[in-house]
């Protein structure tokens, strides 16, 4: 079964999304601090990573490296923001984010882009 960690501080985001995934039938994790979403990460293995938290991707943590060194592949990323700050988009991309997705949220769009990402992994 594939596994996704949701990771936002909002709980009413985190119950939004999982109303919304619940149809792909994936075991749902959650992270309310970036704190427990890296230590979720370092711990288990996911799938995919839902997230609002920018910080641990651009804030010197290379928290993507730090996934990659591990002996399980690392999971998909997906950061959910209001931000449209070209130089800190960039900055997501190249430190290892996947998808960015800004609100306000289809929740169609993110089911797709959730399906196809899980169906393109091993």
């Amino acid at each position: 079964m594939r596994k996704i960690l949701l990771s936002f501080s909002s709980l009413t985001a985190i119950e939004s999304l999982s109303l919304v995934l619940r149809p792909i039938g994936a075991s749902l994790s959650v992270a309310q601090s970036s704190e427990s979403m890296i230590e979720a990460l370092l711990r288990d293995e996911y799938s995919l990573l839902i997230t609002s938290h920018i910080a641990p991707f651009i804030g010197g943590g290379d928290l993507v490296g730090r996934l990659c060194r591990r002996s399980v592949p690392r999971p998909s990323i997906f950061v959910i923001s209001h931000l449209r700050h070209e130089p800190t988009l960039l900055a997501l991309y190249e430190s290892g984010v996947d998808q960015f997705i800004s609100f306000p949220l289809s929740p169609h769009r993110l089911l797709r882009k959730v399906v196809e990402e899980l169906q393109s992994r091993p």
